[in-house]
């Protein structure tokens, strides 16, 4: 099983956290309305609750964090799920400037992907 989810790696837990939250946000807004035109009402349901409920509610699905941070976060949910592999999304909402796009590549590709082998 593969699992797609939301990802972004800065220096510090902090920019990790505040870096992405617009972008993220405007995503799930995008998704929401979409999703209201759509047949899939649970879908826009949950959509809804998450949206509305926060971005604390937002971090519990992403893996957003320090290298360390998201090494842990991926490693617990290939344990708990069992997957076979992850895709990243790594500018969830395309909201984030490139600059800081191609650092959280970079330190994804650096730090994080060779320690989840």
């Amino acid at each position: 099983m593969i699992l797609q989810i939301p990802a972004y790696v800065a220096d510090s837990a902090e920019r990790a956290r505040s870096d992405p939250e617009a972008s993220m946000m405007h995503r799930l807004k995008l998704v929401q309305r979409s999703l209201g035109k759509a047949a899939d009402q649970e879908a826009f349901e949950r959509l809804s609750r998450l949206s509305s409920a926060g971005y604390d509610d937002v971090l519990k699905r992403a893996a957003f964090g320090t290298p360390e941070a998201v090494v842990e976060r991926l490693q617990q949910y290939r344990e708990d799920l069992g997957l076979s592999g992850v895709s990243l999304e790594m500018n969830p909402g395309g909201q984030l400037p490139h600059r800081l796009v191609v650092n959280s590549i970079r330190l994804l590709a650096e730090k994080v992907i060779p320690k989840l082998k």
